[in-house]
């Protein structure tokens, strides 16, 4: 325990030396925040260690700090959909915990993670199962081990169109089609509930399975057709909620200084989804320059 101590302070002194504040939305600063965070709640009050009181509320302000800059306001993540959606869910294992213990309650303070899942439901294809890619990676969702988060939004939002996308979206999570999906399925397994319904088979599914049982898909909502986050400046637009629509994204500027890691050069990329088919992808991790996205060049710039 002495030792889970001295780490949460190691920790914080490593997060206080990288300037946390001046870049609380990118991944990697905010896994050492997720971190020293879980540590604090496990630990405190444990025979042996020191009152953490003053590390608790310096991490309850990083964490503050990340949430109201990782998301935009109508709740698109700055990391794009690869990484801002897997640290979106990520920062769930303390922001669910923080609020049942009265520390701080992110569906009040911050609008941008309540929305999350609505935002994200604009960025599933039309006939579900992957997700459009934008930013450095294929959408991973850590395999599974995170997606936990949409039943929570849907119960506390009253939004069964999550519930949806839970069961539908393919595991492991895919962007544009599988790396190796046949590998990766042997390796983390999934339940089929239903044909088209599918969650994975882990324990954080145990919290999961009385709501999954009442999904609704999109076009029984009549939800909007658009979608916009004016902090990131991107857009999604469809001609309607059926497999068979025409689906685009349009990226229409560039990441905030918050989250600046892994950004691409793709400001004025579209993709495009029509017939379920793919007619202009975003083309992913590593793949930062202009020329590998569908932007105008003028002279090559």
């Amino acid at each position: 325990v002495a030792r889970g101590a001295g780490k949460v302070l190691e920790s914080l002194d490593t997060l206080r030396k990288g300037n946390f504040l001046r870049h609380p939305a990118a991944n990697i600063p905010m896994y050492g925040m997720i971190s020293a965070h879980l540590a604090v709640l496990a630990i405190e009050g444990d025979p042996g260690v020191p009152d953490l009181s003053a590390e608790k509320a310096e991490l309850l302000l990083f964490l503050e700090a990340s949430l109201r800059t990782m998301f935009g306001p109508e709740g698109y993540t700055e990391e794009d959909i690869g990484y801002g959606t897997s640290m979106a869910c990520l920062i769930s294992f303390v922001a669910e915990p923080a609020r049942r213990a009265g520390l701080f309650d992110a569906y009040q303070e911050c609008p941008g993670y309540t929305r999350f899942g609505r935002a994200l439901l604009y960025f599933v294809q039309p006939w579900g199962r992957f997700l459009s890619n934008t930013g450095d990676y294929a959408a991973d969702l850590g395999s599974g081990n995170l997606m936990f988060l949409f039943p929570r939004l849907a119960q506390e939002t009253r939004d069964p169109t999550l519930l949806w996308m839970y069961g539908s979206l393919q595991n492991p999570v895919g962007a544009s089609g599988p790396m190796d999906i046949k590998a990766a399925r042997r390796a983390l397994p999934v339940l089929r509930l239903a044909p088209g319904y599918e969650v994975p088979v882990n324990a954080f599914t145990l919290f999961a399975l009385d709501a999954v049982r009442r999904p609704v898909h999109p076009s029984r909502m009549k939800l909007p057709t658009a979608f916009r986050d004016s902090q990131r400046g991107i857009v999604s637009l469809r001609s309607d909620w059926t497999r068979e629509a025409t689906f685009v994204v349009f990226d229409g500027s560039q990441r905030s200084p918050s989250a600046q890691g892994h950004a691409h050069d793709s400001g004025g990329h579209f993709s495009l989804s029509a017939l379920r088919e793919y007619f202009a992808i975003d083309t992913g991790r590593s793949n930062s320059e202009q020329d590998q996205h569908n932007v105008v060049l003028v002279d090559g710039k």
